[in-house]
């Protein structure tokens, strides 16, 4: 089975006919983490087909996956409810974003998506008082980052602040001031994303317009990640892209005025690669010019089951290329990895000391 026809039925385009190629497609599945929209998208067609052994095993393990994504759809709402309470009568835009806004503002990208965290993004000015609010509210630093290092690294380099987590109810909340670390080789200019983000009815918060959400995924998946589950990626470039309410022109101008065009350009590449749209002939000389054709075809390896192993490295070396400078990235992985170490020598020390 090919890589659209694994896409076209993810996203319930296409109904999986016959044996055939499933047993592939479902260890592709769980390794881009899409058999929970698999399960919301094909679930008529899965009641329905009785005529094999492994159709009743095709059923329970995507009805294993929609009973795990449904819950992390109804934790995140629940979470998103209870924040919705503490932040009623704060000031200024609070915006949701990931599978937080998608979720909230019902987007097929919400669809079977696993969630594990709460995202907001605030103006940077409001950053300081709503980090504060939080400390008094019952919210505290998560354990992993919670110490002189990280507290530092985080606020001089990054783009959020250090995870937070409730006290009570364990959930984790990153709040973001930029969609990419302050150290990265590239600058998302956010002031026009927030002052056109759109309200959530209900709610006192905002997600960002249709536009600038498939940005924001274009910015995440192509500029900050090394490529790992691209299948996930690519599927919710694709539900953005087809949620779109304005010409592609316009897409491409809004990638330039906020410093995008890379990412939008490699998003577009990987889908019309994919799909062979018609609707992006129109930005080929877009895509040729801010795209190197090395790493557009790096990411689409990553779509197979085994991807290369040099595809994978150099995808890694990107990401981490892009991130920071690479004196910086040294001198940090050296004190990450020395730090790790020193917990594992206290552990086994303990350990030892207690036989």
């Amino acid at each position: 089975m090919k890589m659209k026809e694994y896409l076209e039925f993810t996203r319930g385009k296409k109904s999986l006919q016959g044996n055939a190629g499933r047993s592939g497609f479902i260890k592709w599945a769980k390794k881009h983490h899409l058999l929970g929209r698999i399960a919301h998208e094909q679930q008529d067609m899965l009641a329905q087909e009785r005529s094999s052994e492994f159709d009743q095993i095709l059923r329970e393990i995507i009805e294993d996956q929609r009973v795990v994504s449904s819950g992390d759809v109804r934790r995140t709402s629940f979470e998103i409810n209870r924040l919705h309470r503490l932040l009623l009568k704060e000031e200024g835009k609070i915006i949701l974003l990931k599978g937080s806004a998608y979720i909230m503002a019902g987007k097929k990208a919400a669809r079977g998506r696993r969630v594990t965290d709460v995202d907001l993004l605030v103006p940077k000015p409001q950053l300081a008082a709503l980090e504060r609010f939080m400390l008094q509210n019952d919210w505290g630093y998560d354990s992993t980052t919670d110490n002189p290092y990280d507290q530092v690294y985080y606020r001089t380099y990054m783009h959020e602040l250090p995870p937070l987590r409730h006290k009570t109810r364990k959930s984790v909340l990153d709040i973001h001031h930029a969609l990419l670390p302050l150290t990265h080789r590239f600058s998302i200019k956010i002031d026009p994303m927030i002052e056109t983000a759109v309200p959530i009815e209900g709610t006192p918060f905002f997600r960002f317009a249709d536009v600038d959400l498939f940005i924001h995924a274009a910015v995440h998946h192509m500029l900050d990640e090394e490529g790992d589950n691209f299948g996930r990626s690519l599927v919710e470039l694709l539900d953005l892209f087809d949620d779109l309410d304005c010409s592609l022109d316009l897409v491409i101008a809004r990638a330039a005025e906020v410093g995008a065009s890379k990412a939008v350009a490699y998003a577009l590449s990987a889908i019309y690669a994919i799909t062979e749209d018609s609707r992006l002939e129109s930005s080929l000389s877009f895509i040729k010019k801010h795209t190197s054709s090395l790493v557009s075809k790096a990411f689409l390896d990553q779509l197979a089951l085994e991807p290369k192993g040099i595809s994978k490295l150099f995808l890694y070396c990107r990401s981490h290329y892009l991130r920071m400078p690479l004196g910086m990235l040294a001198a940090h992985l050296f004190t990450k990895a020395k730090k790790d170490f020193m917990i594992k020598f206290k552990y086994y020390k303990n350990a030892w000391g207690r036989s």
